[in-house]
This record gives C-alpha cells, sequence and structure tokens, in this order.
C-alpha cells in the first residue's frame, strides 16, 4: 500500500509490530468521521486476493493479474535472515539461499537454471533471491504457456521450500561464489558502514548479525552447518508462497495445496525470536573516516517502534509522515540551487530499518572540503520544521501530488504489474503492511486528505523531530588537508543551533501558467499511414515530423521522445566543455519565467516528467505525462526550443557541486580504474577524457546556453514520437499549437565525425589501487563493424552465449567470482564499429588463472562455435522479451527511436521474432570469429596498491 506515497531511503540497508491507538491530535474533523470510513474502520483487505493458511501455518496469497499477459511470478518468503544466526553461523542465511540453486531433489546442480533459460527466464533478472537481517526471499517468473510449466515453478518454490540438497562438493564449490560475493563488496563505503552500525544498532543483536557473514566462517564452517540450518529455521510456519499473474486462480489454489499440503514442522524447533534494537533516549554520534571515501556524508536518524497499518487512523497517520517527509525533502533540496551549496544532495525518508525498529532519516552528501556546512544546514532546517512547521502552500501542494499519484494509478487499475503488485504482498507478509487494493486505497485517501490539517501535521512533525532515540553519523575522507570533525564539535554546533532564533519558511510565489502568450497554430500538412504498425505520421507546416502510435497497454499514460541529429559532435574545440554540460545547466536553471524550484512547485500534482539533453551525436527530449497533464508536456517542449533558460546562479551551484564531487574522486580506487580505462580505450582522445576539475574551469555560461539555443532552434529538424492512451485527432490541436507554432524549416543537420579510435593491438595494463584484496578485470574487444540490424542482433546473441560459457565455468565451476558480465555494442555512427566489452572481480591471487580460463572458453567458441542447448536459451529469452514488449508503450517508443535514428524501415518491429528465430549456430560461430580478435583487444586489470 504505501508504493504509492512512501518516500524509500536511498541509503536502504539491505532490507508496521502491533497496532499503536493514535493520540486525540490526529484525530480528523468531526464531519469527517460521518463519512463512509470513520477513523476507527478496519482497513480493508482485497477481495480479489486469495488468501489463506494451510494447519503447518504456511500462508499463501493468490491473484489473478493480467499484466504481463501470459506471465507467472513467484515468491517463497521464508520470515529468517541473519539474525537468527549463532555466532558460529555468522553468513549462513545467505550461504543456503545460494544452496537452493545448487541442487534440489527434482532439479540438479545446473538442471535448475538450464530448465529456466530453456523456458527464456534470465537468471538474476527472473530467477534470483536475497537474504537480509530478517528474511530471505526467492524469486521466480515462469511463462504460462502450459499447464506443465506452471506445475515446474511450484515444483521449484516446493523444493526450495524443504528440499534442497547440500552436496559437500556443492558446498565447497558455492564457498567460493559466495566469498566472492563478501570481496565485491569490499571497499570504503562498506568499511565506514561497518563502524556505523553497531552505533545504529547500539545494544542489538542486528550489529553483529550482517547477512554477508564472516569471510572466516564462510572459509571454514563444517559440511553440517548450512544442513542444520536449513533444517531448523526451514519450515512451513515460518513461510508464505505469493503468485500473482496470469491465469486461473483456483488452478493455482489447487496446485498450492498439492504442493504446500504435506509440509510439517520439525518437532523441538526453536522459537523465531524478534529481537529489539533497544531505545538510547539519547543522541549518539558516529565518526568514521576513510581513506578511500571520496565524499563526505551525514545523516541524522531517529529510530522507533514499527507502526502496523490496522485501522483507517493508521494509514492516515502513516501518511502524514510520508508527506512530512517529502516536504522536508523538498526544502532541502533548494540549498543546490544556491551558488554555494551546503551539499551535494540532501533528503528525508521514513523506513523500515529492521523487522523491529523504522527510522526517520534526514541526510546528505555533503561538500568534503566544508562538512560542518552541510551539518548546520540540516540541523538549521530540522529546527525550523520543528520551530514553524510548514505552511499551507506546502501542504496544498503535497495533497495534489498525492492525489495525482493515486488517481493515475486508480486509472491503471487493470493493468496493474504483477511485479509491483508481488512486491506490496510481500510486504503484507513481512510486515503485515494493508493491502486494500487501489480502488479502496484511493476512496480512502479522498476521503481522509482533505481533513488533514497543517496543525496536526506541524504537531506530527514536532513528534517526529523530537524523539530522543537519535544517531547522528558523519563520514567523510581521510585525507591530508580535508578537516574532519570531532565529536565536541558537532555537540558543540548542535547546541548553538538548538539556541539559534531561526525564521520560518518562506515559499516562493510562482506563476500560474507556464506559456502565457498567444501561440499562432501551425498544421498538419501532410500525413502518411503506417498501417502495418499502427502509426500515423503527421509533417508540420514548420517542418517538424510527428509519429503517432495509440495503444491500449495503459489507460493513463503518454510516453514521447523527441530528436534531431547533430549533438555536441557539432561543437567546436573552443567550446566543446561548455556545449558538453549545456544540458545540465538548462535543467538546474528552469525554464521560460520559472527556476528549477519555481517550475517543481508549478509542476505538484501534475503527473508529467520531461528530460531535454544533448548527448555527443543528437539533441533528445524523453517524457510523460498522463492524459489530463498531456498539454503540460508539450508546453514544456515548447518552453525548451522558444525560452530556455540559463541562471548564473544555477551555472555556479552546478559546477561548486560538480566540484565538490570531483575533489577526492582520486581516492577511490574504482572511479580511477574507470576513468583509466576510458583513457587507455579512446587513446587519450581529447573529447572522451573523463571530466575533471580543469574541465569545469572551461566551461562558461554563455557559450553553453548559445549553443543550447542553437541545437534546439528549429523543431523542422525534429522527429517526436509519441506512445500511448490518446486519440490522434483529439491531441491534433495541441501538437498543431506547442510544436507547430515553433518557427522552424525543414533543413534538417547530421551529426559531426569526431570519434576516437579504439587501440588495434593487444594492450595490456595494470592499476594499483587500493587496501583491498580484490581486483576487477576489462577484457575489451574491438574494431569495425558490418552494422545491419541482423548482425547486430547476430552479435548481441553471441554475447550473450559466450556469457553463459563464462558464468557457468568462471562462477559454477571454478567458484572464482560472485558475477561476470559480457556486452556489446554497435555504433552505427559516425562510422561502424564494435567493442564487446568482458568484466568480472575475483581474488587478486586467481586473476591470471581465471584470465587463462576466460581465454580457453573464447577459443572454444572459436573452434567449435555455440552448443544448441545455449543458442536456443539465449533464442527464448529474446522472444520472451519481445512477446512482453509488444504490450508496453516503452517498448514501442524505443522501437520507432531505433528505426529513425539508424534510418532503418520500421517494418524491423515486426520481423524481430522471425529474425531471432532465423539465427543460427553458423551466424553465431561466425560472428565470433569476426568480434573475438585475440590480436586486438585492451585488457585492464586493477589490482591492491600492495601488490605493486
Amino acid at each position: 500500500m504505501k508504493k504509492y506515497f512512501q518516500f524509500w531511503a536511498i541509503i536502504s540497508l539491505l532490507v508496521m509490530s502491533s497496532c499503536a491507538h493514535l493520540k486525540q491530535d490526529y484525530t480528523a474533523e468531526k464531519s469527517e468521521q460521518q463519512n463512509a470510513f470513520s477513523l476507527n474502520t478496519p482497513l480493508p483487505f482485497d477481495t480479489t486476493i486469495i488468501k489463506g493458511q494451510l494447519p503447518s501455518g504456511l500462508t499463501y496469497l493468490i491473484k489473478q493479474n493480467a499484466r504481463p499477459e501470459k506471465r507467472l511470478f513467484l515468491r517463497l518468503v521464508v520470515k529468517i535472515g541473519s539474525v537468527v544466526e549463532e555466532d558460529n553461523e555468522q553468513g549462513i542465511a545467505h550461504f543456503c539461499e545460494h544452496m537452493a540453486f545448487n541442487g534440489t531433489k527434482h532439479f540438479k546442480k545446473q538442471e535448475l537454471i538450464d530448465f529456466l533459460e530453456s523456458i527464456g527466464m534470465r537468471f538474476g533478472a527472473d530467477l534470483n533471491a536475497y537474504t537480509s537481517f530478517d528474511q530471505t526471499v526467492y524469486m521466480l517468473e515462469v511463462p504460462t504457456d502450459s499447464l506443465p510449466l506452471i506445475r515446474q515453478a511450484f515444483q521449484i518454490v516446493e523444493d526450495w521450500a524443504h528440499n534442497v540438497l547440500y552436496d559437500p562438493q556443492e558446498i565447497d564449490r558455492e564457498r567460493g561464489v559466495v566469498i566472492e560475493e563478501w570481496r565485491r563488496g569490499r571497499g570504503a563505503y562498506q568499511r565506514v558502514r561497518d563502524q556505523f552500525l553497531p552505533v545504529l544498532f547500539k545494544d542489538s543483536r542486528y550489529a553483529k548479525r550482517l547477512p554477508i557473514g564472516k569471510k572466516e566462517i564462510l572459509e571454514t564452517f563444517p559440511h553440517e552447518v548450512p544442513l542444520n540450518f536449513y533444517k531448523k529455521w526451514y519450515r512451513p510456519e515460518l513461510m508464505a508462497v505469493i503468485v500473482v499473474g496470469d491465469f486461473d486462480p483456483q488452478t493455482l489454489k489447487d496446485l498450492m495445496l498439492e504442493h504446500f499440503s504435506n509440509l510439517q514442522n520439525p518437532p523441538n524447533a526453536p522459537k523465531r525470536v524478534y529481537y529489539p534494537v533497544p531505545p538510547q533516549n539519547q543522541t549518539i554520534f558516529s565518526l568514521a573516516k576513510d581513506p578511500e571515501l571520496p565524499v563526505a556524508q551525514i545523516e541524522i536518524d531517529y529510530k522507533r517502534d514499527p507502526d502496523t497499518a490496522r485501522v483507517v487512523a493508521d494509514y492516515r497517520k502513516s501518511l502524514m509522515e510520508s508527506m512530512i517527509s517529502q516536504m522536508l525533502s523538498k526544502r532541502l533540496q533548494e540549498y543546490t540551487s544556491r551558488p554555494n551549496p551546503p551539499f551535494n544532495y540532501a533528503y528525508s525518508s521514513m523506513m523500515r530499518l529492521v523487522q523491529t525498529k523504522e527510522i526517520f532519516t534526514i541526510a546528505c552528501a555533503a561538500r568534503s572540503e566544508d562538512i560542518l556546512s552541510g551539518y548546520k544546514t540540516l540541523l538549521i532546517e530540522t529546527r525550523r520544521a520543528l520551530e514553524h512547521g510548514f505552511t499551507p502552500s506546502e501542504l496544498e501542494r503535497q495533497k495534489k501530488s498525492i492525489l495525482s499519484y493515486l488517481k493515475k494509478a486508480f486509472n491503471e487499475r487493470d493493468k496493474q504489474n504483477s511485479k509491483k503488485l508481488i512486491e506490496e504482498y510481500t510486504r503484507h507478509v513481512l510486515y503485515m503492511e494493508s493491502v486494500p487494493g487501489i480502488e479502496k486505497e484511493f476512496e480512502i485517501v479522498k476521503q481522509i486528505l482533505p481533513g488533514i490539517s497543517l496543525a496536526e501535521i506541524n504537531r506530527l512533525t514536532g513528534e517526529l523531530l523530537q524523539n530522543p532515540d537519535r544517531v547522528i553519523a558523519v563520514m567523510g575522507p581521510d585525507k591530508e588537508g580535508v578537516y574532519f570533525p570531532t565529536e565536541d564539535t558537532l555537540k558543540t554546533i548542535l547546541a548553538a543551533v538548538d539556541t539559534m532564533k531561526i525564521a520560518p519558511y518562506v515559499d516562493q510565489k510562482i506563476a500560474k501558467q507556464l506559456v502565457d502568450k498567444q501561440i499562432t497554430p501551425g498544421s498538419v500538412v501532410k500525413e502518411i499511414n503506417h498501417s502495418d504498425i499502427g502509426v500515423i505520421e503527421w509533417r508540420l507546416s514548420n517542418g517538424a515530423r510527428i509519429l503517432l502510435k495509440p495503444t491500449d497497454f495503459k489507460n493513463d499514460e503518454i510516453l514521447m521522445n523527441g530528436f534531431s541529429f547533430g549533438g555536441y559532435s557539432l561543437a567546436p574545440d573552443s567550446i566543446y566543455d561548455s556545449a558538453r554540460f549545456s544540458s545540465a545547466i538548462a535543467s538546474a536553471s528552469g525554464l521560460g519565467k520559472f527556476n528549477r524550484i519555481q517550475l517543481r512547485k508549478f509542476l505538484a500534482g501534475k503527473v508529467v516528467r520531461l528530460n531535454a539533453g544533448i548527448s555527443k551525436d543528437t539533441e533528445e527530449f524523453n517524457g510523460s505525462s498522463s492524459v489530463k497533464d498531456f498539454e503540460s508536456l508539450l508546453q514544456m517542449v515548447y518552453l525548451n526550443f522558444v525560452s530556455p533558460r540559463f541562471d548564473s546562479t544555477a551555472f555556479q551551484s552546478l559546477i561548486a557541486r560538480q566540484k565538490s564531487w570531483l575533489k577526492n574522486k582520486e581516492l577511490d580506487p574504482e572511479a580511477v580504474y574507470n576513468d583509466s580505462l576510458i583513457v587507455w580505450l579512446t587513446q587519450r582522445h581529447p573529447r572522451y577524457l573523463p571530466v575533471n576539475e580543469q574541465t569545469l574551469s572551461r566551461i562558461r555560461l554563455k557559450p553553453a546556453a548559445d549553443f543550447y539555443r542553437q541545437r534546439f532552434d528549429n523543431p523542422g529538424d525534429f522527429t517526436f514520437i509519441f506512445v500511448g492512451s490518446f486519440k490522434p485527432e483529439t491531441i491534433r490541436p495541441l501538437l498543431e499549437t506547442y510544436i507547430g507554432g515553433i518557427p522552424g524549416h525543414e533543413e534538417r543537420e547530421k551529426w559531426g565525425a569526431q570519434d576516437y579510435t579504439p587501440p588495434d593491438q593487444v594492450v595490456e595494463k595494470r592499476l594499483y589501487r587500493g587496501v583491498d584484496p580484490k581486483s576487477v578485470n576489462t577484457i575489451i574487444f574491438s574494431g569495425p563493424f558490418n552494422w545491419s540490424f541482423e548482425n547486430v542482433r547476430k552479435g548481441l546473441f553471441m554475447a550473450d552465449i559466450l556469457e553463459i560459457k563464462l558464468r557457468e565455468r568462471i562462477r559454477e565451476a571454478e567458484s572464482g567470482t560472485y558475477s561476470i558480465g559480457v556486452r556489446g555494442k554497435f555504433y552505427h555512427i559516425p562510422r561502424q564499429r564494435y567493442e564487446l566489452l568482458i568484466r568480472f572481480s575475483c581474488d587478486p591471487k586467481r586473476v591470471e588463472e581465471l584470465t587463462a580460463d576466460v581465454f580457453q572458453q573464447i577459443d572454444s567458441l572459436l573452434q567449435f562455435g555455440p552448443q544448441e542447448k545455449d543458442l536456443q536459451k539465449v533464442r527464448e529469452m529474446y522472444l520472451k522479451d519481445y512477446e512482453e514488449g509488444l504490450k508496453q508503450n516503452g517498448f514501442w517508443r524505443s522501437r520507432l527511436h531505433y528505426s529513425l535514428f539508424h534510418q532503418i524501415p520500421f517494418d524491423h518491429i515486426l520481423r524481430m521474432d522471425d529474425i531471432y528465430r532465423s539465427i543460427t549456430l553458423q551466424d553465431v560461430h561466425q560472428m565470433a570469429k569476426e568480434l573475438l580478435n585475440k590480436k586486438r583487444y585492451l585488457r585492464a586489470v586493477l589490482l591492491p596498491e600492495k601488490l605493486n
């Protein structure tokens, strides 16, 4: 239920219990209590969900839902995580999750992944799991093409629940994979987190039970330890099975009973204890610095026991807390538009920390050169909200925003995505989050929202910010010349702010219209009907080209894209850096007569988004809106042409924040490695060098503004794509006004010829940075490419087949890495070429061994070609994605843009399944020979500094 209005925290640590009756302060007006929902009305449960509990205690939820079509989503939720581990079991809950994919009663080691990949499911995307402090959740997606497939899916979930095999050989192999996952997470952020969590979880078991566990235990635990843990804790009374998707619910219920009725709880099983995080009822500080941490972070956490929303009054309070969090976030964000901002970004959030504790957080990424300014600003804004509360206009905007987004969700009620629904039902199982369904939720909010008064909001703000159980954490670089405060300094500033006289917040007045001038419309001068793909094309009198694809995939969604060729490839060297940053400056400045803050406030309550940007080869718009707010979307497009905004204050703020990000970037080993990789790949081409402080010093406001205006000067050079819930004749007057009414001509530009040339020989590079025992390995093959849509598909097939081979060898057989990826890029302009990137992390001691294994798999592919089973896996994955995509607005926007960008016929969209089916083993083998040229690649390795 919270998904529609909750502002989730950026710092989620991994992934409400008893009903708390509200104080009299939060009762609504008397008139509201007389409506359909009184405050004491229990929150309804969505009657379209089949919910039951077996005699063993296992809970199940079943929901029939048609989007995406022919897909079924299943989850096994086990209400145990790392917090239940004994001292000698640290990391075992997570290890058991891994073992579920390494052999079960009905699916041996590789059979499970082989089966799911053979029906088009992707390991990681459609088949995955996670372990947190309090839960382990297994996730599965399958097609509903046949009942046997669905039976197989239920068998998989049942096997996870009680039939996982713990073969000693597989246990030892998986140790290496889990240790590599531990290794991959090492770094500065992990080290400061390890110092922060014992303070946040002070006097609690959670402080010593991080899900990843301890490396020394993972390396040495006896084989029986994970099996004993599994038998002890994987029991039906601690489980729930959730199934959502496009299939008959009664059949799903029958399968649920068939597969899970026989599960039994073991005798004398230990009680599942829900461990508290004891309140400290004081402010405690956590200070942590690290020589590899590039930025400073500050957060103020108010801890409290969670509430469970059981009646309307509980929901009302939860809604008010979300409103407070979002309003405070917006105030903090206003600082980032000042010339010398105290932080790079800031936010406020309410989040579930662990099962027994939630936190209200106010946080920022402070400028490392002035940490105290960021800290003091957070305290001042907290104090301002506490002392003066919020303003009527802030509350009114927040109410509008909530209603508009809930209304859009309501309008899409028959086209909700099963993935989102199963997330909501998982929270219901874990935290008793209410699930009334969007119809009832919208009805409740429409009733209670008008009665939420400013006085109530401000009283609740006081309660949140006067909570004595507070942690203040400061994390920053450990670098000579960078000041890091002491606890005494933080306490002194805290005491000073507590006695400071702080003025109330003053809300800016804003104009009431985006466009307040009379526009002379253009007209449609030509119409082309692409009936085979359901697209209508219009040419406007100013030369603009418009493609319209009306759909019924969503009830209240319109997506748009607009682009023309050119980009900053056309910028002369003298203003190149200004041109590259021009769209970022425009975005930071606002639009028309609105600065960025004013624009955000004006758009409150509207479901509309537009990004205008300039890339190397194009200038583009990407946006979306509800049907009601489509005119606002077009007005923003119009203003980007006729009245882009370039504000000197916003420019100074942007440069200051960029400089702050870059100031200590060299402390982060992987950031330096990635920048070095670009330098080596581009052979120091001046237009592709990573951004640094010298880059920023060359940026000037006027050249940036002039270049932006030049790129968005002529709508006749643009093609606009609109996909979604509209009728062409209905939106035609709006398009003729806001696009056709912009002066333009039909002259069209092309892109510039500048491009880098990767090395045409073998280049080996090593970079020694960092203190952690881990390496990052990247191999990039590159060269000319005969570009065609079909050849690109063949190249992508080859890359995915190689990834499967490498995963099976490097991860599964050798336990050498947690993940290994292969990605292909196939460039069409300004010249036809490709890059194929292979990347993985591992133990530095195994770099050469595993790299040799990678090339051995490449040699095998080159010599013998791919196997039929791997080709069929990849083919099914692409066919599945294509089948789903045909019913999605985003797919059509993307494919139409692809056709126009690469100047290929639209009919490729309808031929993609035939193209996928036509790709042969010989095609993939030939593509491997063309792309995997062992005489032309860059290999770059990041190694710990001590090995230099």
